[in-house]
């Protein structure tokens, strides 16, 4: 009789085993499909004029005066304004971010640390990160690993089927020294789910 019931209580512990691992390897699949589901979701971004931020060496500009700037320079190149929303179409909270991704012009590119960004609500108040004493330059930015010539501006989370609204301004910082030579800098800006 004893040597019976070790029999099953081996049984019943190996049956267990069996069981918990069975639920481990559910759960790890389940979460990875979920994780592939939510990668494949689109976050609805709307550009109000360009998703794209182009500036010359023509005039920096004082931080200050950058930051309360509201897209009168866009024409002459001298600032990069873009406003834009992000809205959350999922029934769930995610987290996202935006990102930066540096395009090639024509002309020579103005070094990346002369170029300084500034992210506000629609209201004109910064989001974290950007204070009104705090400058942050595309040298600055985090570089993403998965994307090559890109960097995180902001990571945020949006609850499901609300929207965030911004305006990002882009300008050439007061310490660039003017040159002759002609200089641009350009981004692409990019919303995706992390």
């Amino acid at each position: 009789m004893n040597k019976n019931f070790k029999h099953f209580e081996i049984a019943v512990f190996v049956t267990s085993l069996f069981c918990i691992i069975a639920i481990f390897v559910m759960i790890g699949f389940i979460l990875k499909r979920d994780s592939e589901n939510l990668k494949n979701q689109k976050l609805d971004v709307v550009f109000d004029n360009s998703d794209i931020l182009f500036i010359e060496n023509k005039l920096p500009i004082s931080n200050s005066i950058a930051k309360n700037y509201e897209g009168y320079g866009m024409e002459e190149n001298i600032e990069g304004y873009s406003k834009f929303s992000v809205t959350n179409p999922l029934d769930r909270k995610i987290t996202y971010e935006i990102y930066l991704t540096e395009q090639n012009t024509d002309m020579k590119s103005i070094k990346t640390n002369y170029i300084n960004f500034y992210l506000t609500d629609d209201e004109n108040n910064p989001y974290s990160g950007f204070d009104k004493n705090k400058m942050i330059s595309f040298y600055d930015l985090y570089p993403l690993k998965d994307k090559p010539g890109s960097k995180l501006l902001y990571r945020s989370t949006l609850m499901g089927h609300k929207t965030a609204k911004f305006k990002l301004r882009m300008w050439l910082a007061d310490s660039y020294g003017l040159t002759q030579n002609k200089e641009s800098f350009s981004v692409d800006i990019d919303v995706r789910i992390k």
